[in-house]
């Protein structure tokens, strides 16, 4: 029996439970008219899945556009098509009814940030015009004791620690999370100037204390002499923890507050969750910084995929040439139509 549905009974499948496939995280990134995209297509037990963003084109750069098409883009974090099985020939089929609804619902093309616990990109690249794997990010293992993971941190990391355990600093889950909000889009701003990051990583006041109202949302903090200076949230999801956004006041970085907030995060943990997902760097280098630090703390790593496709050839290839008509200069990117022109 082949059933293509709006909604299924999502706890049936563990993979689905995670805080990514869930509609209130993803709907913490629709914009203006965008919409929360799902797409279910089961046969007997098999499944496949998909939920995204469904983004209008409006315009391409300085070009408007009024032609009533979409595209489709992954929610920050990690989303891509889901299957619980292998089997081809299932596979290729809820491919086919993908494309029809695409086509139907005029969008031209689709961009996937997949969950690296999801290896459906690794193991079907060829169901892509754009599979790359982008990076590699880092895991904790914590289904061992404290002391193993402790053991196998780097020798720098430890000394780190040790230093930070004789700052006077404190660490704290905090219960009444929105109530800290204020604080943590605070610290997280200033965090992100003095890095001087994109502006793709700056986020509002509403958008933390939407976050923060989650169930799966845990928040962890550092104080020093009573003033909070560090804190993490967390998305908890199964048997996983995902760290999603930290930031330190800038005032105190000697106190070594990062090390010590994942070594007590860790600590919570070990044992009564099996994964402590650090993330990648902000790029693919394995010089990159951010990526350095983490690996201090384990060696386990998983591969980051990106992927594309494209269900209308002739529009997307149009849009194409508009945005390359105003940048007078080419570029590898997927959904290259979307990026500003500086």
């Amino acid at each position: 029996m082949i059933n293509l549905v709006s909604e299924i009974d999502l706890n049936s499948y563990n993979s689905l439970n995670d805080i990514y496939c869930n509609k209130d995280y993803i709907s913490l990134y629709l914009e203006d008219d965008d919409e929360i995209f799902t797409f279910n297509y089961t046969q007997n037990e098999n499944l496949f899945f998909n939920i995204s963003i469904k983004k209008k084109i409006e315009h391409i750069n300085n070009v408007k556009v009024n032609d009533g098409f979409f595209d489709l883009e992954s929610a920050y974090g990690y989303g891509g098509f889901y299957a619980n099985t292998n089997d081809t020939s299932f596979i290729q089929e809820a491919l086919c009814k993908y494309r029809e609804k695409c086509l139907d619902e005029k969008i031209i093309a689709e961009f996937f940030r997949f969950n690296v616990f999801n290896d459906f990109a690794a193991l079907h690249k060829d169901k892509f015009d754009m599979c790359r794997y982008d990076r590699d990010t880092i895991y904790i293992d914590l289904d061992k004791t404290y002391n193993e993971i402790y053991n196998s941190y780097k020798t720098n990391l430890r000394r780190n620690i040790k230093k930070a355990n004789q700052n006077d600093l404190k660490f704290h889950k905090l219960e009444e999370k929105e109530k800290y909000a204020d604080k943590f889009f605070e610290l997280y701003t200033k965090t992100m100037l003095k890095n001087e990051a994109d502006k793709f990583y700056f986020f509002s006041i509403e958008y933390f204390k939407r976050i923060l109202s989650f169930k799966e949302t845990l928040l962890y903090a550092v104080s020093h002499e009573d003033k909070i200076i560090n804190m993490v949230i967390l998305l908890s999801s199964d048997d996983k923890i995902y760290y999603h956004l930290g930031a330190t006041d800038p005032n105190f970085y000697n106190l070594n507050t990062n090390h010590f907030i994942f070594d007590n995060i860790v600590k919570s943990y070990v044992n009564s969750k099996k994964i402590l997902y650090l993330g990648g760097g902000t790029n693919g280098s394995k010089d990159d910084p951010l990526f350095r630090f983490k690996q201090q703390f384990s060696n386990d790593l998983k591969p980051f995929y990106i992927c594309g496709n494209v269900y209308n050839r002739d529009i997307y290839k149009k849009y194409n040439e508009i945005w390359l008509n105003q940048s007078k200069q080419d570029c590898e990117r997927f959904l290259k139509y979307r990026m500003e022109i500086k």
